[in-house]
C-alpha cells in the first residue's frame, strides 16, 4: 500500500511555469535549449545574463559590434510596430525579435572588450 502510494506521487510532478517577459525571453529560449527545469529546481535562465561578456571576451571588435548595435537599436524601433500591426513573422524572425536583447548586450559588451583589445575589422 505504501509503494503504491509513492508511485502515485512521483507520477504527480506538477508542471513547470516560467515566467517571462520581452526582456528575459531570449535569455529564457536559450536555456530551454539545454532543458527545462522541474519544478522544485533552480531556473538556471537567470545565470545567463553573463553570457554577452563571455560572447565579448570571445568576439571583442569595435567595427562589428558597433553593425551588432545598428541591428540590434534596429530590432528594439521595429519590435512595437510589429506589435502594432500583428505581422506575421514566422518561427524564425519572431525568434529574432526575442533575442533583441541578448543582441543589444552582447554588441555593447563586444565594443567594451573591442576597445580594451584595441581591435576594429580585425
Amino acid at each position: 500500500m505504501i509503494k503504491e502510494a509513492e508511485a502515485n506521487h512521483e507520477e504527480c510532478i506538477p508542471p513547470t511555469y516560467i515566467e517571462k517577459n520581452d526582456f528575459t525571453a531570449g535569455f529564457q529560449m536559450l536555456n530551454d535549449a539545454y532543458g527545462i527545469p522541474n519544478y522544485d529546481e533552480l531556473n538556471g535562465g537567470a545565470f545567463y545574463c553573463m553570457y554577452p561578456m563571455l560572447f565579448a571576451i570571445m568576439f571583442g571588435d569595435m567595427g562589428h559590434s558597433i553593425f551588432y548595435i545598428i541591428a540590434a537599436i534596429a530590432l528594439l524601433v521595429l519590435d512595437p510596430l510589429v506589435k502594432k500591426n500583428h505581422w506575421d513573422l514566422g518561427d524564425m524572425a519572431g525568434s529574432v525579435f526575442k533575442f533583441k536583447w541578448f543582441l543589444f548586450f552582447g554588441a555593447i559588451c563586444s565594443l567594451y572588450c573591442g576597445l580594451i583589445y584595441d581591435e576594429a575589422f580585425g
